[in-house]
């Protein structure tokens, strides 16, 4: 009789992630078989079954819906965080603050690090306004 941790061993191979130590185990606690939802906007160069639903990693990933490649943490996205466009936070083009909003171009703080055809409008930034 064989032990069933031995069976496991066998039966998946056994990864580590480079970053954590945590222990990832194909077909078991990978990214691919917890969250297979992910796997269809996942763009990274890096292999997903070397990684975990927790995982700080940031990977590249592919909207479904606008086709909008950005970067995020893997654990943010196994935890529901999408697409930050489809979100507003990054415009789609002639939707950016300053195309819809015009009349605020001209109160925009030159000393803000973005311009305001560059964000959402409904995006989380700090911006100092010229009154």
């Amino acid at each position: 009789m064989t032990h069933p941790q031995i069976n496991l061993a066998i039966e998946f191979s056994v990864r580590y992630t480079q970053s954590m130590g945590v222990r990832v185990v194909a077909g078991v606690n990978d990214l691919p078989s917890t969250h297979p939802n992910l796997m269809r906007e996942w763009r990274d160069t890096r292999d997903a079954g070397t990684v975990t639903a927790g995982s700080h990693y940031k990977a590249t990933w592919e909207c479904s819906q606008c086709t909008y490649l950005w970067q995020a943490v893997i654990s943010s996205r196994s935890k529901g965080a999408g697409c930050p466009r489809c979100a507003g936070k990054v415009p789609f083009p002639g939707k950016s603050l300053g195309d819809q909003f015009p009349e605020l171009v001209v109160e925009w703080d030159d000393a803000n690090y973005m311009s305001p055809l560059s964000i959402g409008p409904k995006s989380n930034i700090r911006a100092l306004w010229v009154c």
